[in-house]
């Protein structure tokens, strides 16, 4: 079988017969890299406080303003001056872009829309309507107020149940504070006990996985014993058929095509899709890969 290359662009699958042309493209969403770009034409800025104690001349495109660094528009006659971002903006920016998990090419891709390649370049206003636009996609949210760390016994499975529905497009809050909050309501359980008491961390498992199989369909394996790999395989022909549905990728059956793309994924070839080799670890970087075209599909944020 041809080898793909192991990252996010190996094209995924098209049935036999599907034609040459490109295959179907969501939408573009908040974040899409095809988000047009205003160059703005501003020079470097300057600092504004002239040096050696010498006044700078009114004519003198620094003129004093403080401390604070000044752009001049291009103007015959002078513009006024456009203040740069304040280092408090620049911190809040990272802050949001950190939270909001966002790839290194959409947040560049923001960052081109105001015609710069850094948020040091960034005008004041720029800088504030940078910031609206990243709440929206990372909205500042307090910590639960009885939050406690995922720790324990169950809590590494629950955040891989919770970590896959955010691959699967059903969960928009990835965080510990989002999947403890959902576990209460569907239990009535309290997390400091599901986290160490037996009996409750594996009903708050059984209502995350049941909770899956209705939104997204997945089938998990039957028996209380199956292997974790299966587990993972089950999410990931979950996605595929999920894709399917969502018109991303073109397929005969739910098998079709995800042999490929799993081995174009992890960079070897396998005997059958549920091969005995596969590792946890190359099925969760092929499930965060497929989570990131649901997600892209459905309109919310990729990473």
């Amino acid at each position: 079988m041809p080898r793909g290359g192991a990252d996010d662009h190996a094209p995924l699958h098209r049935a036999p017969g599907a034609g040459t042309g490109p295959a179907p493209r969501a939408a573009a969403g908040p974040l899409s890299r095809r988000h047009p770009g205003t160059a703005l034409g501003l020079p470097a800025p300057v600092r504004s406080r002239p040096r050696h104690g010498h006044a700078a001349p009114a004519s003198d495109p620094r003129a004093s303003d403080g401390d604070r660094l000044v752009f001049r528009a291009p103007s015959a006659e002078g513009g006024p001056q456009v203040t740069a971002a304040t280092s408090a903006q620049i911190k809040a920016i990272h802050t949001l872009k950190s939270r909001s998990s966002l790839e290194d090419a959409d947040y560049r891709a923001l960052l081109a829309g105001f015609g710069v390649g850094s948020s040091r370049q960034l005008t004041l206003v720029q800088a504030n309507a940078l910031l609206d636009r990243l709440r929206v996609v990372a909205p500042a949210r307090a910590a639960h107020p009885r939050a406690v760390p995922m720790t324990g016994r169950y809590g590494a499975k629950i955040r891989a149940l919770w970590i896959a529905g955010w691959n699967l497009g059903v969960v928009r809050d990835r965080s510990d504070e989002a999947v403890c909050a959902f576990v209460e309501r569907q239990t009535g359980v309290l997390r400091t006990a599901w986290l160490v008491e037996p009996a409750q961390g594996r009903a708050a498992i059984e209502a995350l996985k049941g909770w899956l199989a209705r939104q997204a369909g997945v089938e998990w394996p039957g028996g209380q014993v199956a292997p974790p790999i299966e587990h993972k395989l089950a999410v990931v022909m979950a996605q595929w058929r999920r894709l399917i549905q969502l018109a991303v990728v073109r397929a005969d059956d739910p098998l079709s095509g995800i042999h490929a793309v799993i081995e174009a994924k992890i960079g070897r070839e396998l005997a059958i899709v549920s091969d005995p080799s596969l590792t946890p670890d190359e099925l969760d970087r092929v499930s965060a890969m497929l989570g990131r075209r649901i997600r892209k599909a459905i309109g919310g944020t990729s990473s």
